[in-house]
């Protein structure tokens, strides 16, 4: 499928090596890997990209419109975040998949102890083991983003697979991503709105997984509702802290 006007999206989900981007461009899907956020980015423009104290050049070059991100954008200074409380309402008996957003002064702190404490004297809720072991992404979003100028920051977005699946598909979905049942189910839908992938290349054991690859193909898709303009996000419009970027989740 055709993107428009030649542009192209790129959708990134984290995995335990780092990172997975699946690029829907206008002659192809591709999927990318890197330890580094910003070098998988800039391998997916063509940009020179450095990585094992390296320098070498990308493929081709493509013009990247918008980039989702299955991470936060935009940290609270103090209690949740409303697209946090609105996405787990959403999702009903698939809310567990929502983890409450740290506030940014939590998201500084190295253990899970010290996270909690801080994000409660906050007024926000406890922060659990899976939260916690989120911290380094979303402190590597953040820096990423900060380094962006303002023109470039405006194409991320961010995205979680498990409310634009539910979109998609008109409610929760019937089966985990982890299983069998869950990734044929995931695979008809990205299908479906003509993103087309088999995962199975790119998977290391430990590395990338299957529901990785995924995940980070419904991001791609949103980016590119996006990108169309057919796109919602929760809340409406977003909500804005003190780190100037908008805080809402897309699909």
């Amino acid at each position: 499928m055709i993107t428009p006007s030649g542009k192209a999206v790129l959708g990134v989900d984290g995995c335990r090596g780092g990172w997975v981007g699946v690029l829907w461009s206008p002659d192809r899907v591709s999927i990318h890997v890197s330890t580094s956020l910003s070098v998988l980015i800039a391998d997916c423009e063509g940009s020179p990209v450095s990585e094992g104290g390296l320098t070498r050049s990308a493929e081709s070059l493509v013009e990247l419109a918008v980039i989702g991100i299955d991470m936060p954008i935009g940290l609270p200074d103090v209690g949740a975040r409303q697209a946090d409380r609105l996405a787990q309402r959403f999702l009903g008996k698939r809310s567990s998949s929502i983890f409450v957003t740290p506030t940014r002064d939590a998201c500084q702190l190295s253990t899970q102890q010290q996270v909690s404490e801080r994000n409660r004297e906050l007024s926000g809720p406890g922060v659990s083991i899976q939260a916690f072991h989120l911290l380094p992404k979303i402190r590597e979003v953040d820096q990423h983003l900060q380094s962006e100028s303002p023109t470039s920051r405006s194409r991320f977005v961010e995205v979680h697979p498990e409310l634009a699946f539910a979109s998609l598909h008109g409610g929760p979905l019937q089966f985990s991503k982890r299983t069998m049942a869950g990734q044929v189910e995931r695979l008809e839908i990205l299908a479906g709105v003509g993103l087309r992938i088999d995962p199975i290349p790119v998977v290391r054991r430990g590395v990338v997984e299957i529901d990785d690859v995924i995940d980070a193909a419904v991001v791609a898709g949103t980016a590119m509702r996006v990108l169309r303009g057919t796109a919602q996000c929760i809340p409406d419009p977003p909500e804005t802290f003190s780190d100037g970027l908008p805080a809402a989740i897309w699909f």
